[in-house]
């Protein structure tokens, strides 16, 4: 999605911040092709289960699989979104209470200040609380496969 533009910008935005960043590539972009600050580390990929717990906020493409991820571990968003249904889903982040969103063209300066105003939202913390409670009612998605399973299997008479 040539997100080399955007992955460079939020490096740019966080570097200096008393946070630890972790920049994660995916699997289209090699981390060596990301020229970042040296406080800032980039790696391919990790899994979200091992990142997220401590995490204190996401900043995302707005892909509904790290944003469920995020949504599962409390854990607040800010999304770039690039295209896709991203921006759909960047906005339900928002009506969601879980999270904000910028243009994905914001420079460094705009995502320091949205970075800084996130990790400060009480709110946002609340939302993104609001949302882990609402994804462990249902069980982890036990519910959802016993629903398809029923569906798929309806009882004999």
């Amino acid at each position: 999605m040539g997100h080399e533009d955007v992955l460079g910008r939020i490096g740019e935005a966080l570097s200096g911040l008393p946070l630890r960043v972790l920049v994660l590539t995916g699997h289209e972009l090699e981390p060596e092709e990301l020229a970042l600050a040296a406080d800032v580390e980039v790696r391919r990929f990790l899994p979200h289960s091992a990142l997220l717990p401590d995490a204190s906020l996401v900043v995302t493409h707005a892909g509904m699989g790290t944003l469920m991820a995020a949504f599962a571990a409390g854990v607040p968003t800010l999304c770039l979104p690039l295209g896709r249904d991203q921006p759909d889903n960047a906005a339900r982040v928002e009506e969601l209470g879980a999270g904000t969103s910028l243009a994905p063209d914001a420079d460094a300066a705009e995502i320091r200040r949205a970075v800084e105003a996130a990790l400060a939202s009480e709110a946002l913390r609340k939302g993104s609380r609001r949302m882990a409670a609402a994804i462990r009612a249902y069980g982890g998605g036990a519910e959802a496969v016993a629903v398809l399973e029923r569906a798929g299997n309806p009882p004999r008479p």
